[in-house]
């Protein structure tokens, strides 16, 4: 037999899995939009509001229902997917089946918390809100009409729900209590957002006060530079332009706030500490290039 060094989840657990995680029996009594309660079960409920769980056979399931990352291995006639097929496709099994319980646990475990409910019934809309908030939380941004299309979108734009997501999560406490642009309005799911945010940014800026104490360590904190937000190990003030191992603490976030800061100011910081002029059409071709998916070079 052949030896493949990683396989993960078999095939018939993950199916195993994923279909539990659909049909969870837990029930929990929702305020319909009709202001009259009726008690749904979780399995139910998730799919009703909208929760983002891809299907794990993707060469079946709605264009829509399919992730982005894995949709060049789809097409098992064709060379790319004989050749790149099975060595993807533990990977694509594992990536969906794990990223559905993990939305789905959160999504179970958050609407039936006391935290969530504050005393007060759950409403549709709030169901509908805290399945929004963590679809984009997760990476899974909502990309409106365009939605059935992010599988192809994801051919020019690299995963084009991801980057839709780091917008919408870092707008997410406004949104929500606003409605705006069709997303589901809910204090409750705002107040969470808020919460969720304020958490997140605190710990990464207190982590960085801390790091930058540390002798060996350099924090940048100048927002034109793209070490800013970053933990720099190994960095030498004799040799600034050696090379260091960097912890990003902000993901993806980082990357529009530094947009912000160059298109505002029309500056940048390169690597050695200069501070130059930069046109922001140099600035938001650079970053659509970031963006755009490898294929197009």
């Amino acid at each position: 037999k052949t030896l493949i060094p990683f396989r993960g989840i078999g095939e018939r657990a993950a199916q195993q899995w994923d279909e539990a995680t659909r049909l969870k029996p837990r029930t929990v009594s929702i305020v319909g939009d009709d202001s009259a309660a009726k008690t749904w079960t979780i399995g139910e409920l998730q799919d009703e509001v909208d929760l983002f769980l891809p299907r794990i056979d993707e060469q079946v399931a709605p264009l829509a229902e399919r992730t982005e990352e894995f949709l060049a291995t789809q097409g098992a006639d064709t060379w790319v997917g004989r050749i790149f097929g099975p060595v993807a496709r533990p990977f694509q099994r594992n990536f969906i089946t794990m990223g559905n319980a993990t939305r789905s646990d959160i999504f179970e475990n958050t609407i039936t918390g006391r935290l969530f409910n504050l005393g007060k019934p759950v409403t549709m809309e709030d169901a509908r809100a805290l399945a929004w908030l963590i679809n984009v939380g997760t990476g899974r941004g909502d990309l409106g009409q365009l939605n059935r299309y992010a599988a192809l979108l994801a051919q020019p734009i690299f995963s084009p729900r991801l980057a839709a997501a780091r917008i919408e999560h870092a707008l997410s406490p406004g949104l929500l209590a606003t409605g705006a642009f069709g997303v589901p309005r809910s204090p409750k799911a705002a107040a969470l957002a808020a919460q969720q945010l304020v958490t997140f940014v605190g710990t990464g800026l207190g982590l960085l006060a801390i790091a930058s104490q540390i002798p060996g360590l350099r924090v940048e904190s100048n927002p034109l530079s793209s070490k800013w937000g970053k933990i720099e190990i190994g960095f030498d003030p004799a040799k600034p332009l050696k090379k260091t191992t960097k912890i990003d603490l902000f993901g993806g976030y980082q990357q529009y706030a530094r947009l912000i800061a160059q298109l505002y100011t029309q500056k940048g910081k390169s690597d050695s500490g200069e501070i130059y002029e930069k046109d922001w059409r140099k600035t938001l071709t650079q970053f659509a290039r970031n963006k755009a998916a490898p294929n197009l070079g």
